[in-house]
C-alpha cells in the first residue's frame, strides 16, 4: 500500500512539474496551449490508469513474481 500511495504521489508531482513547464513546451515545439493541456491530461490518465492496472496485478500475481516477470522482459 504504502508503494501505491508513493506511486500516486510521484505521477501527481509529475503533472505537476508538466504544469509548471507548459508554457516553455509551448514555445519550443512551436504550438497553442489547449494541445500541450490535452497532452498533459492524457498522460496523466494514462499512467493512472497503469498504476491500478499494476496494483491489481500484483494482488493477482504476487508483488515478488510481478517484479520477476517486469525485470524479465528488459
Amino acid at each position: 500500500m504504502i508503494v501505491v500511495a508513493a506511486a500516486a504521489f510521484v505521477s501527481a508531482l509529475d503533472a505537476t512539474f508538466m504544469n509548471v513547464s507548459m508554457s516553455q513546451v509551448v514555445a519550443d515545439l512551436n504550438t497553442d496551449v489547449a494541445t500541450i493541456q490535452k497532452m498533459v491530461t492524457f498522460y496523466t490518465l494514462i499512467t493512472a490508469s497503469l498504476l491500478l492496472v499494476s496494483a491489481k496485478l500484483q494482488d493477482i500475481a504476487g508483488k515478488r513474481n510481478l517484479s520477476d516477470i517486469c525485470f524479465c522482459s528488459n
